[in-house]
């Protein structure tokens, strides 16, 4: 079965399509996948052993690229199209089974994972009805990688690894500084970890800052790490505390248990999902608003306690 699969262009949005991407792969064991990504998502998925071809698609390519592309694609005769982006290559390659555009999932259908899983659904009949899981593929190099980048960060194997992402893409869905510094410190003094700070090139001065302010045992590693990298931290951490964004969807695709602190976004669409997982929030009438804008100082945000976050990083420890 040849299979072109479109993922989505942010990276947290890419990781909750991966469990349709599993959901073929376990089904289909000769599939012939070619994944369609953006360059920002690319790292996430380049050398996985899952794809014959990787085709980086840049949304301001010109026209006659674009038009070279369908005409690549066509050539292909592809038995499925799986469509996250929704745009226009059902109506233009032959592809004998597609996900409808139009169609939408029921709204009771509430996490993205689950509404990708029903369009996927939609367009490939016969796959068993269960919870398929996320999936990032780290090879051993890239494991020895990652522990190699924490070993010169004065990580040993047996230390006990909190990794903390004080980030997000939006400043609205980001918690205080402080309250991220009181978490780190209490994380230190009372339970003997290591506090790793991750997130991408944007979230380096919110690292920076906290830096400022934290005691040793404290590693800055913003900026430093590829996806693949970052995973592998992940896995090698005794749990993540961060705000809703990529470092959290990753988190949850590597098993890693997750303290998340949501507010103008909604839980129920991305929050983490496993068993382990706190989601911490205040259920203020205005929360989730969804907007980028907050007409309130971001009090869904203010209001969550460095306390509460702590406790809860104590009582994943704890089980």
């Amino acid at each position: 079965m040849k299979v072109l699969f479109i993922t989505l262009s942010n990276i947290g949005d890419a990781v909750l399509t991966t469990p349709a991407l599993r959901a073929i792969v376990e089904n289909f064991k000769n599939a012939e996948i070619t994944l369609i990504a953006s360059p920002r998502v690319f790292s996430l998925f380049n050398a996985d052993p899952y794809f014959k071809k990787i085709i980086v698609f840049k949304k301001e390519a010109s026209l006659g690229k674009k038009m070279a592309l369908i005409k690549t694609l066509r050539g292909e005769d592809f038995d499925l199209l799986v469509d996250f982006k929704n745009t226009m290559l059902p109506f233009l390659l032959y592809a004998k089974n597609k996900t409808p555009i139009f169609k939408k999932p029921p709204v009771y259908i509430k996490h993205m994972k689950d509404r990708h899983m029903w369009k996927l659904r939609q367009a490939l009949v016969g796959i068993p009805d269960k919870e398929y899981q996320p999936m990032i593929y780290l090879s051993d190099d890239v494991s020895a990688e990652s522990i190699k980048i924490l070993k010169l960060n004065g990580i040993s194997e047996g230390d006990s690894i909190i990794a903390v992402a004080p980030g997000a893409r939006s400043h609205t869905k980001q918690w205080t500084p402080g309250g991220f510094l009181e978490v780190i410190k209490r994380s230190a003094a009372e339970l003997g970890c290591k506090v790793v700070l991750i997130g991408d090139q944007q979230d380096c001065r919110i690292c920076a800052k906290i830096m400022q302010e934290a005691e040793n045992g404290v590693i800055d590693l913003c900026g430093k790490t590829d996806l693949k990298q970052l995973a592998c931290i992940l896995k090698n951490s005794k749990l993540l505390v961060t705000n809703d964004s990529a470092p959290m969807h990753i988190a949850w695709a590597v098993g890693t248990p997750i303290v998340a602190i949501f507010g103008p976004t909604n839980h129920e669409k991305y929050g983490p999902t496993g068993k382990k997982d706190i989601i911490i929030r205040k259920p203020l009438p205005c929360s989730p608003c969804q907007s980028a804008l907050c007409i309130k100082d971001n009090e869904c945000m203010r209001n969550i306690s460095a306390d509460e976050v702590f406790q809860a990083v104590r009582n994943i420890l704890k089980t």
